[in-house]
């Protein structure tokens, strides 16, 4: 059996700030910077696809958030 690994990186608006760069309460503070996405407004998630490749030719495919 063999095995390929594909990284992906998926960029979508901060789950936290909702892509403005601020936390939500940005009124309040504004020099508070958004620590999941350091103020970018885009959070950076990695996903791995594990390919697995039997002797038949078959391929079955296995989402991670690692390559082990």
């Amino acid at each position: 059996m063999k095995l390929k690994i594909i990284k992906k990186i998926v960029k979508t608006p901060c789950y936290r700030c909702d892509g403005s760069g601020d936390y939500q309460n940005k009124r309040l503070n504004k020099s508070v910077v958004c620590k999941i996405c350091h103020g970018t407004g885009k959070y950076s998630e990695t996903h791995f696809y594990h390919i697995f490749i039997d002797k038949k030719g078959n391929k079955y495919c296995l989402d991670g958030d690692t390559a082990k």
